[in-house]
């Protein structure tokens, strides 16, 4: 994987990469066959922000946190990532295949029975007149 590190308005922190870089590797061992990962550092007044965005065939996964020290603010982003992939695993978990859904029958229904050519929408049929 891929992994892009940005810092905005504050100082390069190796401390920082280590930590987030282990946190990512694990969230996306797991859940996630992400192919870049991008970590934005930033800091306004007293609190660090950590932006992480995670990429991959399967899509995009963004999340925004924010704590009084750089560690606690990748855990807090980091376990939003985590929430976010567990749910949508659970939802591709239980949803049911087109074929067996209501909608999925009424298309192969259609498919094979005959249309009407001479019924249109919003107008009595000839016989009634």
């Amino acid at each position: 994987m891929k992994l892009n590190y940005t810092f905005k308005q504050i100082e390069k922190s190796e401390a920082a990469i280590e930590f987030a870089s282990a946190k990512i590797e694990k969230l996306t061992k797991f859940f996630f066959n992400a192919t870049k990962a991008h970590v934005v550092f930033s800091m306004q007044r007293h609190l660090h922000f950590t932006e992480i965005i995670l990429s991959g065939p399967s899509g995009v996964v963004q999340s925004v946190a924010s704590a009084d020290s750089f560690q606690a603010s990748i855990e807090k982003a980091v376990n939003k990532i985590n929430r976010q992939l567990a749910r949508s695993q659970s939802k591709m978990a239980n949803h049911k295949r087109p074929q067996q859904s209501k909608t999925g029958r009424l298309a192969r229904m259609k498919a094979n029975m005959e249309y009407d050519h001479q019924w249109q929408p919003g107008r009595r049929s000839s016989k009634a007149a």
